[in-house]
């Protein structure tokens, strides 16, 4: 399954059928960059899920340089994803 701008479909290649899913423009941000990969993983797990231990086991995964572009999508994230970001560079701004 590959996330698109234009309209759903699916396709077939060879015997390997491809689905095109229409997302929000703004779940597209990022995308190809592993910034990207951790705001899609954001969005799959959802707002009951993504806390922020999650955000600190991106900040793990990311290059300090990866982590800033993530930080600097807060516009395009809704906002439980935006707050659960602020709440964890809370925890963290005295450690």
């Amino acid at each position: 399954m590959f996330y698109t701008s234009g309209p759903s479909r699916e396709l077939k290649l060879g015997n390997l059928p491809l689905i095109l899913k229409h997302v929000a423009r703004r779940k597209l941000a990022l995308s190809g960059r592993p910034a990207g990969l951790a705001l899609s993983a954001l969005w799959y797990l959802g707002k009951e899920q993504v806390t922020p231990t999650t955000i600190k086991t991106i900040r793990e995964k990311l290059t300090p340089e990866a982590f800033a572009e993530f930080k600097a999508e807060t516009p395009s994230m809704p906002a439980w994803m935006t707050n659960t970001l602020h709440r964890y560079e809370q925890e963290t701004a005295g450690a």
